[in-house]
């Protein structure tokens, strides 16, 4: 299931990214592409945090989850720090609204918001 929809969130980020590539140039892809895909891969490490073991009791699970969205908010700063470091965004706005995108993608695609 998760893999299902993490798979759905990847392959409309990519056709968005197709798109801008074909009508605005490779600058604003390069950046929709880059910012979406550090939402994607904060989601990704926290569906192996979650789903990587299983907890003997229920404080284990709460213990586990919060380990998951922290570790998660942890890739995900230190991903735009590295960013910002290494490569150079030409379009930084495109770059965050395309990270605000995924997550609001994110919220689409979950059962419990439909």
């Amino acid at each position: 299931m998760i893999v299902r929809k993490l798979l759905l969130e990847t392959s409309i980020i990519f056709f968005i990214f197709l798109v801008f590539w074909v009508l605005f140039g490779q600058n604003i892809a390069s950046s929709f592409l880059i910012g979406a895909l550090i939402h994607v891969l904060g989601m990704l490490y926290s569906s192996i945090i979650m789903l990587g073991s299983k907890a003997i009791s229920v404080k284990g699970e709460v213990s586990k989850f919060y380990l998951a969205e922290f570790g998660k908010w942890g890739v995900v700063v230190t991903l735009f720090v590295l960013t910002f470091v290494f490569i150079d965004i030409q379009y930084p706005l495109v770059f965050f609204l395309a990270f605000a995108f995924a997550a609001l993608l994110t919220m689409i695609t979950n059962k419990k918001f439909l």
